[in-house]
């Protein structure tokens, strides 16, 4: 094919070796083909061609992919790592978040505890001075001279008594011990 398209003897048969079989090559041989010789000569050239195998039939047709060429694989390229630097910096973009997260999630535990510890010491402080406060009003009644009350006033004052002795022996005693009022 080469010498009767440019009248001169072909040197390079250890490229066209390597090259033939490649499927770039294959489609441009069958574009030269169709578009070169008429329908009659064309199936006589190939019966008179000494490649034989190498050709391509015409009645067959075969539809090659070719193999990317250089512009398309830079482009790809350059798109992949574009794609890769966007997914980078997403991803950093997502663990700063996720690591804010964490510390606010965890300045806040230290807050609620912070505060349930303050609640529960302003709650024993509370209770103290409420039992302070008790002693204090149990102390007066315990204190009271019943002697210049008339008969109803000493009752009430003398149950409260009872009432405080009973509750000061259950806190302070031990079961083992039993006073009642009465033995005092």
């Amino acid at each position: 094919m080469y010498r009767e398209t440019e009248k001169a003897t072909y040197n390079m048969e250890h490229c066209w070796c390597l090259l033939r079989h490649q499927s770039k090559w294959q489609q441009h041989v069958s574009m030269l083909s169709t578009r070169r010789k008429p329908h009659g000569k064309r199936h006589a050239m190939a019966e008179s061609t000494p490649l034989g195998d190498d050709t391509i039939d015409d009645n067959e047709e075969v539809i090659f992919e070719r193999p990317p060429g250089k512009k398309t694989e830079k482009e790809r390229e350059r798109k992949r790592k574009a794609a890769e630097s966007c997914d980078a910096e997403f991803v950093e973009a997502l663990t700063c978040m996720t690591n804010d997260r964490a510390v606010f999630m965890s300045e806040r535990r230290q807050a609620t505890s912070k505060l349930d510890v303050d609640r529960a010491q302003l709650l024993v402080k509370k209770k103290r001075r409420n039992d302070t406060e008790n002693r204090k009003i149990d102390m007066e009644i315990m204190k009271m001279d019943l002697a210049g009350m008339n008969g109803m006033q000493r009752e009430y004052f003398l149950n409260l008594q009872k009432e405080v002795f009973e509750k000061s022996r259950k806190r302070f005693s031990s079961p083992s011990q039993s006073l009642s009022f009465e033995d005092v």
